[in-house]
């Protein structure tokens, strides 16, 4: 009898788990494949600022086919199904992707901090070709801080159970702290101050244009800022989703930390929240570009009713086609 209750418990907890995980996979799978062909079908979406968000969205496409999937799979199944090789493919996704993604926003961070406060010097440092190379070059370096632990044999990417994923674990306990501390510190610690300056300079100088704009309206127009009020929304777009991402991440660390402390060990529903909290953020971006930008929400409806781009025509769209290169 305790078997069968046992089954059945554990049958309805991964029912329970899939029913709240495979939906955001699903979610983030379309929402930024969306993102992408709306930033290939429409110019106005292939600004430099575009590209990091262009970034951003294939890390997360590639977290919604690789990493996500396998997660799904060990909690329909309860047991690891991709072999040895599918460990280490799992585990070092898991970990490049999350990475990636946080120093994507920062650089996007740094690229706001230059059109919002520097616009002068901007378009010097924030060419198309040099957005490429310091995304390649980040996405390259972050692959090989992840490669350490394996190539140098201090570690491999494990299965944990509490997780259902692939996760770097290490022989000596001494050494594991050392790590967990270095991505803490690297990490999270790094680019959320990083970004914190950036956004709080950034939000300084939209305060100021308000209340220049505001002068200038009563007539003192000398001191008004040259800020494109679409900038400032794109700002403020992309602020909400440095926010919603580094808000995840740091419940799920809180949680991780709380239950070591009280419980001594990880609890499966803490590990299932981090993996559910970590997933949600690849789901999260689409919605919020949407919600608060037309020119998305117009091109998601109209892949959506398989319809092709609309015609860029007069002045207006001649303005935004030029305003695209930067």
């Amino acid at each position: 009898m305790t078997t069968v209750n046992s089954s059945s418990k554990a049958l309805t907890e991964a029912i329970v788990k899939c029913t709240m995980f495979i939906p955001i996979s699903v979610a983030a799978f379309i929402g930024n494949i969306l993102v992408l062909l709306s930033i290939y079908r429409n110019q106005r979406l292939r600004s430099t600022t575009h590209c990091f968000i262009a970034a951003l969205a294939v890390l997360d496409l590639l977290s919604a086919c690789v990493s996500q999937p396998l997660t799904a799979s060990t909690l329909v199944s309860g047991k690891w199904l991709a072999g040895t090789f599918g460990c280490q493919l799992h585990g070092f996704f898991n970990s490049f992707l999350t990475y990636a993604s946080s120093y994507t926003m920062v650089l996007t961070a740094v690229n706001r901090y230059y059109r919002v406060v520097k616009p002068r010097v901007y378009k010097r440092h924030f060419s198309k070709k040099r957005v490429i190379f310091l995304i390649f070059s980040m996405f390259v370096l972050i692959f090989l801080i992840v490669l350490l632990p394996a190539f140098f044999d201090w570690g491999q990417f494990q299965l944990s159970k509490i997780f259902s994923a692939c996760i770097l674990q290490f022989p000596e306990e001494g050494f594991a702290n050392a790590w967990a501390g270095f991505e803490f510190v690297v990490f999270s610690l790094v680019p959320m101050f990083i970004i914190a300056v950036c956004y709080y300079k950034v939000s300084k100088r939209i305060r100021q244009h308000n209340q220049n704009v505001l002068g200038s309206l009563q007539g003192n127009r000398s001191n008004a800022l040259s800020i494109n009020v679409e900038e400032i929304r794109i700002t403020k777009t992309l602020f909400g989703l440095v926010f919603a991402f580094f808000s995840c991440m740091f419940i799920g660390f809180i949680l991780v930390v709380v239950c070591r402390v009280i419980a001594g060990s990880i609890l499966s529903p803490v590990g299932f929240t981090v993996s559910f909290l970590i997933s949600l953020t690849t789901a999260i971006n689409p919605v919020l570009y949407a919600y608060t930008g037309q020119e998305f929400r117009r091109e998601f409806i109209l892949l959506l009713k398989c319809k092709g781009p609309r015609n860029e025509v007069g002045s207006v769209g001649l303005a935004w086609s030029g305003a695209a290169k930067y």
